[in-house]
């Protein structure tokens, strides 16, 4: 018999030693580079496969559990936060322990999923936010065209706006230092706070308003303030401030927008009748 290892044992041999001579060239090529993405490269060519493959793992599950957030998963989250609280296991608004612990394991427990402690209080200051765009919105929900300066500057607030809070009562019982908020007993929801003030804008709406509304826009048709996309901002500026002067009644730039539209419809439905045989 043949001494010494066979000839598939060298071959292999030499197939390792080249793939480790060409990673380590390549590792001293991105090491003169300094490059982020080449330095994360020679990481990934340095580490062993099954700790690389444990790395891509983790930032999966990890990438999962941040898309797995829903409302309905955030306000088991609230409600659990809440319920410590009323347990007494917080103290200078920080959780202990204990109430971590507890916090996690019901989460999970009632979710399916497997968040670990650190992605829930990421959720925490998640949540932290929202609280004081809901506030900032709440404090400025009289008047509309305020509200649209306020979601201009804080982009995070129109889907707030929109959709409203379900949670804020929750909220306000985590994040209000001072213990108390009249604006958190006012309704669960900011939408529906804009609701009503939509709601009570559109019935101060009365013949004799509208009739002052359209003089005011058909004086700023006759001065030319009106292209083919409409009116100008500064006929709207005027128009508005005239309104209020005239009327007493203070509405936004979008709320009269908004009325403009209603009488566009009504006067559409009016010109088909005049169409119809039989009206003259």
């Amino acid at each position: 018999m043949p001494n010494g290892p066979s000839p598939i044992k060298i071959q292999t041999k030499s197939r390792v030693n080249n793939f480790l001579h060409e990673r380590r060239n390549l590792a001293i090529f991105i090491n003169r580079k300094q490059n982020p993405f080449w330095l994360k490269l020679k990481l990934v060519l340095l580490l062993p496969l099954t700790v690389v493959v444990n790395m891509a793992n983790h930032r999966f599950d990890r990438d999962q559990s941040r898309a797995k957030w829903t409302a309905a998963s955030t306000k088991i989250f609230a409600d659990l936060l809440v319920e410590q609280i009323q347990q007494g296991n917080r103290s200078n608004n920080v959780f202990n322990k204990k109430a971590w612990k507890y916090i996690q394991a019901e989460f999970n427990k009632q979710t399916s999923l497997k968040f670990d402690r650190q992605q829930l209080k990421n959720h925490l200051d998640v949540l932290r936010k929202r609280y004081n765009l809901v506030k900032a919105l709440l404090e400025h929900a009289a008047e509309e065209d305020v509200w649209l300066k306020h979601i201009k500057a804080h982009p995070a607030a129109e889907p707030i706006k929109r959709n409203g809070c379900p949670i804020y009562k929750q909220l306000c019982i985590v994040f209000n230092e001072s213990g108390s908020d009249d604006k958190c007993a006012l309704s669960d929801s900011v939408k529906a706070i804009h609701e009503v003030v939509q709601e009570q804008s559109r019935a101060k709406w009365t013949t004799s308003l509208e009739k002052v509304f359209t003089n005011l826009m058909l004086e700023q048709v006759l001065q030319g303030n009106r292209s083919n996309s409409g009116f100008t901002k500064k006929a709207w500026k005027w128009i508005r401030e005239e309104f209020s002067r005239k009327t007493g009644v203070r509405f936004g730039k979008q709320q009269l927008k908004n009325r403009h539209s209603v009488l566009r419809r009504l006067y559409s439905s009016i010109k088909w009748l005049l169409e119809q045989n039989g009206f003259t």
